[in-house]
Parts: C-alpha cells; sequence; structure tokens
C-alpha cells in the first residue's frame, strides 16, 4: 500500500497537456467576480473585448465593462511564447501594472495581471486536470487552493504524522484544525508552541516518555503512551525553531526510540497523531536538515506545501471579500494595488488592510501600497 507521502505526490503527477486559462479576478462594472475560467490553447488568437465581429475567425473573451472597447486586445502565440497586444483601445491595456503601447506585443507570463479598462484578468500556463476539495474554510478558487484543499482531505483520512510548510501567515494553523476536524480519529487538539520548548520544557511537557519513568510515576502533561485515554492530535507549531538538542530529544520521544519494547512504541503510535508546522528550511525543500529531515525520513511524514499569497494572485479579492463580506466594492486603482502588492506577510496582512479600507481608509491603504510599487507601474487609473 501507498505511504501518505506518496499518495500526495500522486496528486501532484498531472496531465502533460497545458493550456492558457484567463480568470477574471475584478470586472469594472460589477466588482469582484469568480468561477468564470476561458481557456486558450494558443493554436488561434484569443480577443479581449465587449463584442466579437460576426465574421471573426478568433475567439472572443467578452468582458462585460463599459470602458472595454470592442476589440481591446488580442493574445496570441509566436515561436511557442505568448503574447499580448493592445488593439489601439480606448482606454489602454497593461501587463503587469506596465501600459502597453498599441501594436507593440509583450510577451506574457504564467501568473501575469492583464488591465483591460478598469477590470482585471490573471493568465496561468497550468494543466487542465483539476484538482480540489470541498474545506469551506480554505478559500480560494486558484489551482493552488484547490490542491491544498484536496491534500487536507487526504491526510485526514489517514492517522500518519503531517508536516505543514509555509511562511508566516499562510495558514498552517488553520490547515492543522481542519485536518484534525476532519479526521475520524477523534479527541483532543493539544498545541505545542515550539518557539519556547526548551530540553528542560520537553522533559517536563512528556515526563514518562522522555526520562525512561516507571509506571507508577506521575503522569505526564501529555501522555504519549497511556492506554485508554482518549486519542489526541499533537501540533507541534514552529519546529525548525528548536535547537539541535531539543530537536534530538522530541524526535526520540515522537518517534519512541526511548521506550524498551516495540510493543509499546506501536501503542503509542496509535494513541498519538502528530502534526509539525514549520515557516523554516522551505527553500531547500521539505526534507531538509535537522528536526525536520528526520520527523520526514524515520516516521513517514505527509509533507504539505501551503503556497504563499503573492503565488496564488486569483484568491487575493477573493480572500479580501471573504474577510469584509460580500458588499465589499474596492475602487479599481485599489484593485490594482492589491493584485500588485507581494505581500510579504500573507495572509494577515490582507486581512489588516482590508480592515483600514473599511474603516474608511482606502486612500491611506492606496498610497502606502503605491509607495512600495515598481515605478513603472499603472499610470491610467490615476
Amino acid at each position: 500500500m501507498d505511504r501518505p507521502s506518496d499518495q500526495i505526490r500522486d496528486l501532484e503527477v498531472v496531465s502533460e497537456k497545458r493550456v492558457w486559462r484567463l480568470r477574471p479576478l475584478y470586472i469594472g462594472g460589477t466588482g469582484i467576480v469568480a468561477g468564470r475560467i476561458v481557456d486558450w490553447s494558443g493554436s488561434s488568437e484569443l480577443t479581449i473585448g465587449r463584442y466579437e465581429g460576426p465574421n471573426s475567425a478568433s475567439r472572443c473573451m467578452s468582458v462585460d465593462d463599459g470602458r472595454v472597447s470592442r476589440r481591446h486586445a488580442r493574445l496570441f502565440c509566436a515561436g511557442g511564447k505568448a503574447f499580448i497586444e493592445d488593439l489601439r483601445s480606448r482606454n489602454g491595456t497593461a501587463l503587469n501594472g506596465e501600459v502597453l503601447r498599441p501594436g507593440e506585443p509583450r510577451p506574457v507570463g504564467s501568473g501575469d495581471i492583464i488591465r483591460v479598462g478598469q477590470s482585471f484578468l490573471l493568465i496561468r500556463h497550468e494543466p487542465l486536470t483539476e484538482m480540489d476539495g470541498t474545506v469551506p474554510t480554505l478559500v480560494g478558487w486558484s489551482r493552488a487552493a484547490g490542491q491544498l484543499r484536496r491534500t487536507v482531505l487526504l491526510a485526514a483520512s489517514h492517522t500518519k504524522p503531517v508536516l505543514l510548510l509555509g511562511e508566516y501567515g499562510t495558514g498552517k494553523t488553520l490547515v492543522a484544525d481542519e485536518i484534525h476536524r476532519r479526521s475520524a480519529r477523534g479527541g483532543p487538539l493539544v498545541t505545542v508552541n515550539c518557539e519556547s520548548l526548551t530540553v528542560e520544557a520537553i522533559h517536563g511537557l512528556f515526563p514518562r516518555a522522555s526520562q525512561q519513568s516507571t509506571p507508577e510515576s506521575a503522569d505526564s502533561v501529555i501522555d504519549l503512551t497511556a492506554a485508554g485515554q482518549q486519542r489526541k492530535t499533537l501540533l507541534f507549531e514552529e519546529a525548525g525553531s528548536l535547537s539541535t538538542d531539543a530537536q534530538s530529544l522530541l524526535l526520540n520521544v515522537l518517534t519512541g526510540n526511548d521506550l524498551s519494547s516495540s510493543g509499546e512504541r506501536r501503542r503509542r503510535r496509535r494513541e498519538v497523531r502528530i502534526i509539525v508546522t514549520s515557516g523554516k528550511h522551505l527553500q531547500k525543500g521539505a526534507a531538509e536538515s535537522g528536526f525536520l529531515a528526520c520527523l520526514h525520513e524515520r516516521i513517514e511524514a505527509t509533507v504539505v506545501l501551503l503556497p504563499p499569497l503573492r503565488e496564488r494572485r486569483e484568491d487575493i479579492l477573493l480572500l479580501a471579500q471573504y474577510f469584509a463580506g460580500p458588499g465589499f466594492r474596492p475602487s479599481p486603482r485599489l484593485v490594482s494595488r492589491l493584485l500588485a502588492h507581494s505581500w510579504p506577510r500573507n495572509i494577515p496582512e490582507l486581512a489588516h488592510l482590508v480592515s483600514r479600507v473599511e474603516s474608511g481608509n482606502e486612500e491611506d491603504v492606496y498610497a502606502s501600497l503605491t509607495a512600495q510599487m515598481n515605478p513603472l507601474h499603472e499610470t491610467l487609473l490615476d
């Protein structure tokens, strides 16, 4: 039977056939939108505009925006690359905030933002295979969000350890809660903050296991071995911050190397499920250095990578609407800044900015985001 880590990798093996996909994110006459996807193979050009003439040989993506021309811009492929060209539109076209000159095509990359009139589209080159699952708290319609939901459901279906890797603010705690809540295992979720977990604290947390105490010794704060107790899930937050000695001791406790019999080791693994989060060592991959590598290799952890917000721009406006409510209607000029921002603090940063906008400080938020932009970006909406 496949290990969970193998199953996760299987989810990532997708059809080699890729297409260009356009997603409207914001329509000038409507506001924030989601759900519509236009697939484009690149074999013929794709026109973006309000109307396709009856004799046109090209496909057309219709945008219901009064500032969009009937034939506003076109996408086409040449030499194996995709390009966008403004068709002398009345209100201009921008690619990633940089205004295009009519008749001068520009290369398009996966993840680019296209602005036509007061509407914003995102284009990606991705497989046709859909990856999704029903986890309402994990908001987003990007492929990355869909794959994350699918992975959460798979991780919840077994009791093997899970290693959650992601930058600050990518939702590691929320994902851990969802995995625990959807698991048939039951029992409490006990959170341990590793940033303050010393060797001494580990001995205090697991005295029976870490000190190899006798059965008559006092119960530990979290007893990994006691039969008949309610099953637990242990969430170790930011395990990458542990010292080397603390990593070694904690790993011994979790893997059962400090116990005297294999029977006890098997029983303990039945009683406790382990979820570990970390924001460190991401640039080197899931199984790198210290505790994270040993956890991955010795207890066969399922590795879940949480993408940063800058890699799921399709979801930025949906998340903003989730925080503010369905009536959230940012101005097109603010939308341009939200989509262009790099989001170093990810989702908490977005939630904070949305709360400021809702408090009537949209101009301040706009000015703050503008100060961080490339000076070439976005002039038509200003």
